[in-house]
């Protein structure tokens, strides 16, 4: 079975340039209270954020040592709303978004 490469998964020179060389990166593609699922070159990976999982967003590209989530890589993008009932100021939804459609009921 083949994995994606960075640049299957949407890798640019935005985020090559807040790395290192050869960086261990991968990007998220869940978001649990307490676990973060992502995609990298190596395969899908369970990852225990290093901070609260709700500092991620599916989409952000985060740095990792195969267990652990160490670092968020700045995105280009990001989608983040008012949290409600709560005293965060906001609540992340997306990041690294190139398009979105949005879908209406016709009634």
């Amino acid at each position: 079975m083949t994995h994606p490469t960075l640049a299957d998964l949407g890798w640019s020179d935005h985020f090559a340039r807040q790395c290192g060389p050869d960086p261990r990166a991968a990007r998220i593609s869940a978001v649990h209270r307490d676990r973060l699922e992502a995609l990298s070159p190596e395969g899908p990976l369970g990852l225990v954020p290093k901070g609260p999982a709700g500092g991620f967003a599916v989409g952000d590209f985060v740095l990792h040592d195969g267990a652990r989530a160490l670092d968020r890589i700045a995105p280009r993008t990001e989608i983040a709303r008012r949290a409600a009932g709560t005293g965060a100021e906001r609540q992340l939804i997306a990041a690294n978004v190139d398009v979105m459609f949005l879908v209406s009921s016709c009634n």
